[in-house]
């Protein structure tokens, strides 16, 4: 900053201070000017001679600033979810800066609040000094306050299986923050989550397998990067029994007396394991070995070869092959 001392006379003498001084340095020119660099207050002090001697002083007092001042500082008020993501609406509340100089003239945001969905508003708060400095400091806020889209699952059926069924989400959801996972919970109930528990998927998987015997009822739910969930999805049912059945054929004979011979009695099969009836339940049926479905209490005398199968809802099989030798006699 200069300061320009003029004066009517034949010299000019002045001091620079930082309060009232006695000029002491003296410039043969009538018009002078003095650089001031200091910050804070500076005094400039001069008197103007003439060639009589006749003087007359005048003091300045000039005040300097260079310094920009400490910006000041914002806090939001509102929900924080996860990954610095908001999930409700957000104000801006400005601290003020300082300046130990000229002093603090003002701090301001260039945004109040944010109430629209963004991937990074920048909050810009600046703080001025009564010198006219200024400083400026930026935020960078993000805001997701919509749940993401209930997921639509694929793949269920109500109709036993006996092998790994396949759930998948075949229409993705959305979200301003973009989604982070999938969960899926395998539940006992077709109408609330229960017997289980939430499970994450990994980044970017929309399906799971699932082998869980009997029948499950399968959910999802989206979760965002903002921590934000879904409403649940309707379930998928998925009815699976894997289990095989067993058969055991024993072709033993035993005999009663039918009065006027040997008729055979029913006691010639022993089925172990056959189905379940809490899973997908089963049927027995037995043939001979010319195809034609028998009773065994009526099989005919000699070598009868009988296959017996299980089958269970699910289409598990098994069979059993046995020999009865029927020895009853017959009436004459």
């Amino acid at each position: 900053m200069l300061v320009n001392i003029v004066g009517t006379g034949n010299s000019i003498k002045y001091c620079l201070s930082d309060a009232s001084c006695e000029p002491n340095i003296e410039d043969k020119m009538s018009n002078y000017s003095v650089g001031i660099s200091n910050e804070g207050t500076n005094v400039v002090c001069a008197v103007a001679i003439n060639d009589v001697g006749v003087t007359d002083k005048v003091c300045e007092t000039l005040n300097l600033d260079k310094t920009a001042p400490t910006v000041g500082s914002a806090t939001f008020t509102g929900t924080l979810g996860n990954n610095d993501w908001c999930i409700s609406d957000v104000t801006v509340n400005v601290a003020n800066g300082t300046d130990n100089l000229s002093g603090h003239f003002s701090t301001t945001s260039n945004v109040s609040s944010i109430t629209t969905n963004t991937t990074g508003t920048t909050v810009t708060i600046t703080t001025t000094d009564l010198a006219g400095n200024s400083s400026s400091g930026n935020y960078t806020i993000k805001l997701d306050k919509t749940v993401p889209t209930t997921p639509i699952l694929t793949g269920g059926s109500t109709s036993w299986s006996n092998s790994t069924k396949t759930i998948r989400v075949s229409t993705e959801s959305t979200s301003t923050s973009g989604i982070k996972n999938y969960q899926y919970y395998i539940s006992t109930s077709s109408t609330t989550q229960t017997g289980g528990s939430w499970n994450d998927l990994g980044s970017g998987v929309t399906s799971i397998d699932v082998n869980t015997p009997g029948t499950s009822y399968v959910y999802f739910r989206a979760v965002n990067n903002a921590g934000s969930t879904s409403i649940t999805s309707s379930s998928q049912v998925t009815k699976i029994d894997t289990t095989q059945p067993t058969i055991v054929a024993n072709g033993d004979y035993y005999s009663v007396n039918g009065g006027c011979g040997y008729w055979p009695i029913l006691n010639y099969f022993t089925i172990t394991n056959n189905y379940n009836d809490n899973l997908s339940g089963g049927s027995v049926t037995c043939s001979t070995d010319d195809g034609q479905f028998t009773e065994v209490g009526n099989l005919p005398r000699g070598d009868n070869t009988v296959t017996c199968t299980i089958t269970t809802g699910a289409g598990n099989k098994s069979s059993a092959t046995t020999v009865i030798n029927n020895l009853g006699m017959l009436c004459v």
